[in-house]
């Protein structure tokens, strides 16, 4: 696997400005699920869900039966722990933001799903730089404890700053997280606020386990080939499909025109391009000239992964960029708002968490 890199191999880029420039697309798709899941607050004085709620989350956050398979040391497994969330600090979140504490339930009133959530006003992305732990139970000010709609107070912005989205593992894979994802972006819509989610790479760990050279940057550069059974023809039709889905969402408002299909001979040199930092690299050398004539600047590597079908190599960045999402970028179009053991006891994450956003407008000006 070949690791070029046109932004730094080693470290992050953590330094953020004023200017920073969002580019997102909103929800390509609502998921479509079996049944409707029905959303309401954390009914936090009812014991039974209080204990259900707690549950699901550090089954949810700490899966050691995969952390073993994933060839994580004992000690790492036992320091994942801290992961692990009780009642005290669930009062302390409901406390912060009770608003923002919402629980999916199946038609039968089954507890499936968790979303926490913040509400903050900042000036400038450097304020969402505080360790997990801070963000998700200090106030940070201004101190906004009420919800009237009002995305900007003085010269703040107000951001939804989505902290966890945890499943009940026997629901896994069956929308139920998407389905809540989609709730906490609506939340967001309806109040006029940006909608961040606060995310963990949670592949990294594993995947510095099999290439310990790979720093976060290339990491999060990497793309892999779509699995599928399908014949290439049936391929490219699906993929031309996901592409018109994506315009009819209105979300190319972010280039200078629609996003166009590529032809099918790039799109089987895409397909079959091994995984790793190079599929993005070799694109953005022989076609970035093609796309900035075509769309106005150069091609990040969600731009790749949209107009090529590929995804990305983490199963949490390629959730959000399927949904909708995107990095935030610095003004010379490197990603951004990356920062380093900010959940430090998430070995599976390697510490790391990063900030994406789901809409469009730059929310740090």
């Amino acid at each position: 696997m070949s690791l070029r890199t046109e932004t730094p191999a080693r470290g992050i880029v953590a330094t953020v400005s004023t200017h920073d420039i969002s580019r997102v697309a909103p929800l390509v798709d609502r998921p479509t699920l079996g049944q409707t899941l029905r959303f309401t607050r954390l009914n936090l004085d009812e014991t039974e869900e209080r204990k259900k709620a707690i549950a699901i989350h550090n089954a949810a956050w700490r899966n050691e039966a995969l952390m073993r398979k994933q060839g994580f040391t004992s000690t790492e497994i036992e320091r994942s722990k801290a992961l692990e969330i009780d009642e005290d600090e669930l009062r302390v979140r409901f406390a912060l933001f009770p608003e923002g504490q919402i629980v999916g339930r199946t038609e039968q009133s089954a507890l499936v799903s968790m979303l926490n959530t913040r509400l903050i006003f900042i000036r400038s992305a450097d304020e969402i730089r505080a360790g997990y732990k801070r963000m998700s139970s200090e106030p940070m000010e201004p101190d906004v404890r009420q919800i009237d709609g009002i995305a900007q107070i003085a010269d703040h912005v107000g951001i939804l700053v989505c902290f966890s989205i945890v499943t009940d593992p026997q629901f896994q894979g069956k929308d139920v997280a998407l389905a809540t994802l989609a709730h906490g972006i609506e939340i967001a819509s309806q109040l006029g606020l940006a909608a961040v989610p606060y995310s963990a790479p949670r592949g990294f760990g594993a995947y510095r386990k099999r290439f310990p050279e790979v720093e976060i940057m290339t990491y999060l550069h990497i793309t892999k080939p779509a699995k599928t059974d399908d014949s290439m023809a049936e391929m490219y039709r699906r993929y031309t499909q996901a592409l018109e889905r994506f315009n009819n969402a209105n979300t190319a408002r972010i280039y200078t025109q629609r996003l166009k299909p590529i032809d099918t001979t790039l799109f089987t040199t895409e397909a079959f391009a091994p995984e790793g930092f190079s599929a993005y690299s070799e694109f953005k050398f022989r076609h970035g000239s093609w796309f900035r004539a075509q769309y106005g600047r150069e091609p990040t590597v969600v731009d790749y992964i949209r107009i090529t079908g590929r995804q990305h190599v983490d199963p949490v960045m390629n959730m959000h960029i399927q949904f909708g999402a995107d990095f935030i970028y610095d003004r010379d179009g490197r990603i951004t708002c990356v920062f380093e053991d900010s959940r430090s006891e998430d070995v599976m994450a390697g510490g790391y968490n990063v900030a994406l956003t789901y809409h469009h407008r730059n929310i740090f000006v």
